[in-house]
């Protein structure tokens, strides 16, 4: 979270706290040079409050002190992933402001929302072949804002994410050292599937299937019997493991017996018959007990108790190896406010050059894709009888080269220094439809301008105004375009 993990100093601890099924849990956690010390561990009622437990952790909340100087420990806050989506893409090896501006239109076109709706995280993982592999967390922003309200009181540095910590304590109390795993969490009402790969969460879904769905009051899976019928052949069993095979589908697993799947465990022999219901269902599934030796404290801590608290155990050892490079998805509604940082200011002054420099690398990709599959095809046909020649393959070639879209020179022109004043967000270009430009002006004049300049350019042609309206706040004119681009963007065009 940017600023908000630096490392802790020595003698300093780390509290978090996160609500795990129906109650909120809290851990203090201190580094020492090779170990871990747990100092101590506290669980509340049943759906309990954030503010009234953070009292009994012995943290001040805005209602019991308003002055909140002098805190010696770190304290962290922990946010479920039920409400976040992931997504994983790939992206040209870039910097960091090409690919955020990447990620940002991609986020637009993968959610059914408008932009100022969601907050979007990501991260990237080093590139190969000129690609990097991006994670992209988002979720939307009145939901993650009611969450920094629930816990603002009593002012965690920072806010991560749950199932972040589930592959942190994964690796810390549970040994995890598998270079791609599917780890699987069990809860009483859920199950929390984080696929980590290189160590890092890179996709996580929650499964509305826990462990009472599963075993029922009574312990044990419904339909089992005192014959010994098999869990994995009964209904709910089944359920669990297909609703798994769909989860490592999702993540892109093709060959699902070769991931490992690992499901934390506290030894429980019902843990164990979940673990044989995904091997039965052909996946490579075993479980994972913590290993009690990583950490020490002033009582001993049993498996038992690791297990019950890895959540905020795995929050807490995130905070204390700071700093993050945790998926930052609430930077923007709790630290940056809190710390009020001057991030608008800077972005004024920066924000054109920056969009138009990304844009040029999202709208490349785009041309670059829909010419490969083009010639694909193209090239398919070349190879069958009849199109072995030379001299033909070329010809077909180039007049796939003569079809695409000089998309370079159209945003080197409507980008260029004479559309003065004018701030691009956005370019949607696909073949066969309409071209549309979204962006910010100061006056209805200056838009007009923009207008006419975009009448004036080479192949564009029917500049009309889709929406022209100011912001409540900004007051700037924000406001889409439509055009059409040479023979393109007319009906029939698309591949």
């Amino acid at each position: 979270m940017g600023e908000g993990l630096a490392h802790t100093k020595a003698g300093q601890s780390v509290i978090s706290i996160t609500k795990d099924g129906n109650r909120l849990k809290a851990v203090e956690l201190r580094r020492h040079d090779v170990s871990l010390e747990v100092l101590w561990t506290k669980s509340s009622e049943a759906d309990g409050d954030w503010s009234a437990f953070a009292v009994e952790c012995g943290l001040a909340t805005e209602a019991a002190k308003p002055t909140r100087t002098g805190r010696k420990n770190m304290v962290v806050a922990g946010f479920g992933s039920t409400g976040v989506a992931f997504y994983h893409i790939e992206a040209p090896a870039v910097g960091q402001e090409e690919t955020e501006a990447i990620v940002k239109m991609q986020a637009e076109n993968l959610l059914p929302l408008p932009a100022e709706q969601i907050e979007v995280a990501w991260r990237s993982r080093p590139s190969q072949d000129g690609k990097a592999g991006v994670t992209i967390a988002a979720a939307r922003r009145d939901y993650l804002q009611r969450f920094v309200e629930t816990v603002r009181g009593f002012d965690p540095r920072t806010i991560l994410l749950n199932c972040e910590a589930i592959v942190k304590a994964w690796q810390v109390f549970f040994g995890g050292n598998e270079q791609k795993a599917a780890v699987v969490s069990l809860g009483a009402q859920n199950t929390q599937v984080c696929l980590a790969e290189d160590g890092q969460l890179t996709g996580a879904v929650v499964l509305d299937m826990g462990t009472e769905d599963l075993w029922g009051t009574a312990g044990r899976l419904p339909g089992w019997e005192d014959d010994g019928l098999l869990a994995e052949h009964t209904g709910a069993g089944d359920r669990f493991s297909q609703d798994m095979r769909s989860v490592l589908e999702s993540f892109g697993c093709t060959d699902i017996a070769q991931v490992p799947v690992i499901v934390l465990s506290d030894g429980n022999s019902d843990i164990e018959t979940a673990v044989s219901c995904l091997a039965a269902g052909g996946m490579n599934a075993r479980a994972a007990l913590p290993e009690a030796a990583r950490v020490r404290g002033p009582a001993e801590l049993k498996a038992e108790e690791i297990y019950e608290y890895r959540v905020p155990l795995g929050l807490a050892a995130m905070a204390v190896d700071g700093p993050s490079d945790g998926l930052r998805l609430f930077e923007k509604l709790y630290d940056a406010t809190r710390l009020q940082k001057k991030k608008p200011a800077l972005y004024s002054h920066t924000v054109a050059g920056l969009i138009a420099g990304a844009m040029l690398v999202v709208l490349v990709v785009t041309a670059y894709a829909v010419d490969i599959a083009t010639e694909k095809r193209l090239s398919a046909l070349a190879s069958q009888a009849g199109f072995k020649e030379i001299e033909q393959r070329h010809t077909l070639l180039r007049a796939v080269a003569q079809q695409r879209p000089d998309l370079l020179e159209l945003l080197g022109e409507i980008s260029s220094g004479e559309s003065k004043g004018i701030i691009l967000d956005s370019i949607h270009f696909k073949k066969g439809q309409l071209a549309t430009v979204s962006g910010q002006a100061q006056s209805t004049e200056q838009l007009y301008e923009f207008q006419k300049y975009l009448l004036g350019r080479n192949g564009i042609k029917e500049v009309n105004q889709r929406s022209a309206a100011r912001g409540d706040k900004d007051k700037k004119l924000k406001f889409t375009l439509t055009f059409h681009y040479k023979n393109l963007t007319k009906k029939g065009a698309g591949l």
